[in-house]
């Protein structure tokens, strides 16, 4: 099989991932305050770790994309351009950087460590809460954009980073121990 149809199938299943991971919510109730709290994060990431980041772009765009036209595919069943332009949307674009930069300083040579993983997850969070705050800021102000785009998730995105990197280092330890990598200079 060529390496451009290996490509195609694996952003298809990630994208496919993708759409699933956000239907896995929960509400989490703080006061008045709703929080849904999705899977996609540590989904996008976790794949990120296994993509190239032309694949991890391309996959995440194509979930975005999926999402603009109409499909239900954000979390809670949203869809339509307007969630790109509410206070969700940057998180979304925090999943295109965030996914692009963790695909980017990966081993290429499949040696991850439980360690690296965590550290891949938490940049690629971090790019995430970053651009959400961005977006939140230019809508509601800087302060309340700390109070909700920061300060109610960190807990959540915490747990998502372990959560993450321990079932990403899982499938890496199986995806390597069926397709162990080639050796150097051999």
């Amino acid at each position: 099989m060529s390496q451009a149809a290996i490509s195609i199938i694996k952003i298809a299943f990630a994208v496919t991932c993708f759409v699933f991971s956000a239907q896995l919510t929960y509400d989490l109730q703080l006061g008045e305050i709703n929080i849904p709290l999705t899977a996609q994060s540590f989904v996008i990431l976790g794949w990120a770790v296994f993509l190239r980041p032309l694949e991890s772009v391309i996959a995440v765009l194509t979930y975005i994309a999926i999402g603009v036209y109409g499909l239900p595919v954000f979390a809670n069943g949203a869809s339509g351009y307007e969630v790109i332009e509410g206070p969700t949307g940057g998180y979304l674009v925090g999943f295109v950087l965030g996914a692009m930069v963790v695909s980017w300083i990966r081993d290429p040579y499949r040696r991850e460590t439980i360690l690296s993983v965590f550290l891949l997850m938490l940049v690629g969070t971090v790019i995430i809460l970053i651009c959400g705050i961005i977006r939140l800021s230019i809508l509601y102000g800087l302060e309340k954009s700390f109070e909700s785009g920061f300060y109610l998730l960190w807990k959540g995105a915490l747990v998502k980073i372990v959560v993450g990197a321990i079932l990403t280092y899982v499938i890496h330890l199986i995806v390597r121990a069926i397709n162990p990598p080639e050796k150097k200079g051999g």
